[in-house]
């Protein structure tokens, strides 16, 4: 009888991370604890931030009912919450290396077969992909909170998780 090999997977996680907690040290430290426990894979989003300079730049864009997100009328703006979004992303995977936290950093994009990009709203992605993971986490602002809990409800791997809206290092 042939000898057989004992495989180890290790559980993973998804975390969809706000743009608006980018570089918090209180979100890095649980980002921390929750890489020691699972093989971690963030979503960083960067929707207030896309608004500010869509808004800026004069591209106009619309919000969809429920969790469809934002769609954005022209290339050009599309372009621009891309290149956000990229940013956050280097930011993030910059944050983790520093910290000597092993995790894959993705932005919630696709590309059609044509390569026409379209983006998708986190929320979406998360619904999307949670059936992938042993445990998926929501991490935004305390002051989303109740409206990401009414989101995810019936979603039993998807876990709220807030932090304040109003941060300062101790």
């Amino acid at each position: 009888m042939a000898e057989e090999a004992l495989v180890i997977v290790q559980e993973e996680a998804l975390a969809k991370v706000s743009g608006d907690l980018l570089q918090r040290p209180d979100v890095s430290k649980w980002l921390k604890q929750v890489s020691e426990r699972y093989l971690l894979t963030i979503v960083i989003g960067g929707g207030t931030q896309i608004s500010k300079a869509l808004k800026m730049a004069g591209f106009s864009s619309t919000f969809q009912e429920g969790d469809q997100g934002r769609e954005i009328f022209s290339n050009e703006g599309k372009q621009l919450a891309l290149r956000i979004l990229e940013d956050n992303k280097k930011d993030m995977e910059q944050q983790l290396a520093d910290l000597e936290i092993p995790a894959r950093v993705e932005i919630p994009v696709l590309y059609t077969h044509s390569g026409r990009l379209v983006h998708v709203n986190g929320d979406q992605w998360v619904k999307t992909y949670h059936s992938g993971y042993d445990h998926v986490y929501v991490v935004t602002l305390k002051s989303r909170y109740d409206n990401k809990v009414e989101n995810f409800a019936g979603y039993r791997r998807v876990e709220v998780k807030a932090f304040p809206d109003d941060y300062s290092v101790p």
